[in-house]
């Protein structure tokens, strides 16, 4: 088998690797709604599981080298997510009186907390460390444009796996929005990605940051499920707002996307191999 067949092989596991932990997660996630009555504990159960099936995947492919990575290029490159580390602050602040007027128990907080961290590293191992990584080595990493576009195939995989989540009964316009601000999200996050060393560890860190910020301002500890919150806007959305949105967040991930791969940065990481 030629080495090029071989890096096509690699991206078709990775893919096929992703395609079955979601899969599975969310026959796992179906089953523990029923199984268990508080929201809370099914949500933590079901992103170990997914945990589990992320890490069964690195290890079946053999892949552990994506938990190494140059931390002299994360010194260098962490103000690359300067967009997110904003965000995360933004929501953090709005967290505050949210948290003080909680309804939740100490357990639920906990498992608030397991699933955020759970979900920032099942979705980073699985799209940034196997599925990114895989798309470098198969484009190449000497050219902005191959680059490029292994950023983009692994950030619209990231959008699309989202599109599942119409089986949570939210509907196939709110999954279609937030498969393409995903899309979006994916792209950026895959840049800083690359720009820090394909840290996978920080991204980690940001993505569960994020994500627990982001359910604790949308009303998660005072007992709104992460059902109605994924399904924002409901049965107010058309195909145009629809449309609208994408296009709206697409240009706040995408613009700080080309700005942190610009020339002048990517050039001294260009043709270097970290994997």
């Amino acid at each position: 088998m030629t080495p090029r067949r071989e890096l096509w092989k690699d991206g078709l596991l990775a893919i096929t690797a992703m395609l079955i932990c979601v899969y599975l997660y969310h026959i796992a996630k179906d089953i523990l709604d029923i199984a268990v009555s508080d929201s809370f504990l099914s949500d933590f159960l079901a992103e170990l599981v997914f945990a589990v099936l992320a890490m069964a995947s690195v290890l079946l492919l053999k892949q552990t080298a994506l938990f190494h990575s140059d931390v002299s290029l994360l010194k260098k490159g962490w103000l690359s997510a300067g967009l997110e580390i904003a965000a995360i602050l933004y929501f953090g602040l709005t967290d505050i009186p949210l948290m003080l007027e909680a309804t939740a128990t100490p357990p639920q907080w906990l498992c608030l907390l397991g699933q955020a961290v759970l979900v920032g590293f099942c979705e980073e191992v699985l799209f940034r460390g196997l599925i990114q990584r895989a798309m470098h080595r198969r484009l190449g990493e000497d050219s902005f444009g191959h680059v490029f576009l292994a950023i983009f195939c692994s950030g619209v995989l990231f959008g699309l796996a989202h599109l599942i989540n119409t089986d949570r009964g939210n509907g196939l316009l709110p999954a279609v929005f937030q498969a393409g601000v995903n899309a979006c999200m994916g792209m950026y996050y895959g840049a800083v990605y690359f720009r820090t060393g394909k840290n996978i560890w920080y991204m980690i860190v940001l993505h569960s940051l994020y994500d627990l910020t982001l359910l604790i301002a949308n009303g998660r500890l005072s007992g709104r499920t992460v059902n109605s919150i994924l399904n924002f806007g409901g049965g107010e959305l058309t195909p145009k707002l629809v449309l609208i949105g994408i296009l709206a967040w697409g240009a706040i991930y995408l613009l700080p996307t080309l700005f942190i791969l610009r020339p002048k940065k990517l050039k001294p990481l260009l043709a270097e191999k970290k994997d």
